[in-house]
């Protein structure tokens, strides 16, 4: 019973992520957008790894280690959108040095 309240926790907190990545998705340009859209990814590759979760304590999809593809494809979103969202940094902190 509780680990069912966890699924469910996890996955309304996972797609309110969802929902706040794409928000960012729609309002921002560029290589800001490329990094959004990675982070957006990742949120999608965990979500779906708690919908398979929740699914297999159903008993609707056999029992195979989903975690371990879900925290390679989020692992990746992840790393290379904040990679992006880096790069990004850097060159905003070498071009304002230039500007003084």
């Amino acid at each position: 019973m509780l680990e069912e309240f966890f699924h469910y926790l996890l996955l309304a907190l996972a797609l309110g992520s969802i929902v706040l990545t794409s928000g960012v998705v729609w309002r921002v340009e560029k290589r800001l957008d490329v990094a959004a859209k990675l982070l957006l990814a990742a949120n999608v590759a965990f979500t779906i790894g708690i919908g398979l979760d929740l699914l297999n304590y159903y008993g609707v999809v056999p029992g195979w280690d989903w975690g371990k593809l879900v925290k390679v494809l989020f692992l990746m979103f992840f790393t290379l959108g904040m990679y992006e969202l880096r790069s990004l940094v850097i060159d905003l902190e070498r071009s304002d040095r230039e500007r003084r």
